[in-house]
């Protein structure tokens, strides 16, 4: 081989080390989401469950794969490349197909489900402490209150106070203090919640295609390389 092929096997040998740790981190942020998921309302679970275990086996395969083409490349096996470069293209459309379901159901979803959780959890706000705090955070970060509007703490029969601190605008000396009902802030977080899910959203599309760029990449050095392997042997 010369030190045109050298450099593209050991090439493809760094790009599947790294393909290999993508693997890993997709497979551990599936199974967070599948855990995470099992907590909470049956309309999480009903609407993600499929999409947790794709990504799941998403990420096994992806290792899987990556191991085809690390040890190929070192130990110049034509046939293991090719065999990764085949695997490689079969996730590239399992991805993409996994990527679609995601759209539909995002599309269809319109942040209902998000909010739902975000109700739920806001429902017992009065009554445990980590309700507060997560609400707390989404009403202080985004600057909202309730989920509608203020008005939705007047309909809490177990409320303590009218409205809490984080409905407040932030004081001096970057205190908050309890504050008079004309000046909390008159939004519901229903809206900035859809809007959050409709960011991450793109950040996904940003995300696959720069995974589908890598790939069609990781293939077309895999083919280049099982070629010349095949030339030498002649």
């Amino acid at each position: 081989m010369n030190y045109a092929v050298i450099t593209i096997k050991y090439l493809l040998f760094v790009f599947n080390l790294v393909f290999s740790l993508c693997g890993t981190a997709v497979y551990i942020c599936g199974v967070l989401m599948y855990v995470n998921m099992k907590q909470s309302s049956s309309e999480v679970q009903d609407t993600y469950s499929l999409l947790a275990v794709g990504i799941i086996i998403t990420g096994g395969i992806t290792f899987i794969i990556a191991f085809f083409g690390c040890f190929g490349a070192i130990r110049k096996n034509r046939c293991m490349i090719i065999t990764f470069g085949i695997f490689i293209l079969i996730i590239l459309v399992v991805q993409n197909a996994l990527y679609i379901y995601f759209i539909i159901v995002l599309n269809e979803v319109n942040g209902t489900v998000i909010v739902l959780e975000y109700k739920e959890i806001f429902d017992k706000y009065w009554e445990h402490n980590h309700c507060q705090i997560f609400v707390d955070s989404i009403q202080v970060g985004m600057k909202c209150c309730g989920v509608d509007g203020p008005d939705d703490y007047k309909m809490m029969s177990n409320a303590t106070e009218k409205y809490p601190w984080s409905c407040c605008p932030l004081k001096n000396d970057l205190k908050f203090e309890s504050c008079e009902s004309s000046e909390i802030h008159d939004q519901g977080c229903r809206n900035y919640l859809v809007d959050i899910l409709m960011s991450g959203g793109k950040l996904l599309d940003g995300i696959i295609f720069g995974m589908v760029a890598i790939e069609w990449i990781g293939i077309i050095i895999a083919i280049f390389l099982a070629q010349t392997m095949r030339n030498d042997d002649r």
